[in-house]
């Protein structure tokens, strides 16, 4: 875009970004060598196939015939059970208080370093 001004260079390349996506919002087919179905109608499911599924609102659900069957009982029931313990944990951790009296006085010790001095050479072989 020689000669253009930046600012109007960006505001035109703005006007294609949005002329694309309308453009795949409108037709989701129509970008070559790629398919999308939005599942908001049947207008793209193949006809000649027998179809299994239900589409709308954007989901593609299995179809299901529901039944609906009625109970005559009179109390809650559940099925039979036995307790079982799958995962037990047999150990555990504890606290402990590491100085309970809050006792914060150095210990008294006597040190002395025999001898009171050492030397060392260090040496680096290349």
């Amino acid at each position: 875009m020689a000669g253009v001004p930046p600012a109007q260079a960006h505001e035109r390349l703005l006007e294609l970004e949005r002329i694309k996506s309308a453009i795949d919002a409108r037709e989701p087919v129509a970008k070559l060598g790629m398919f999308v179905d939005p599942f908001i109608s049947d207008f793209y499911r193949d006809a000649g196939e027998v179809q299994t599924a239900s589409v709308g609102e954007g989901v593609l659900e299995l179809s299901i015939e529901p039944t609906f069957n009625q109970g005559s009982l009179t109390a809650p029931v559940t099925l039979d059970w036995t307790e079982e313990i799958i995962i037990q944990q047999e150990r555990s951790t504890s606290c402990m208080k590491i100085n309970p009296y809050q006792n914060f006085e150095p210990l008294p010790a006597a040190m002395s370093l025999n001898p009171a001095a050492d030397f060392w050479t260090e040496q680096q072989t290349m």
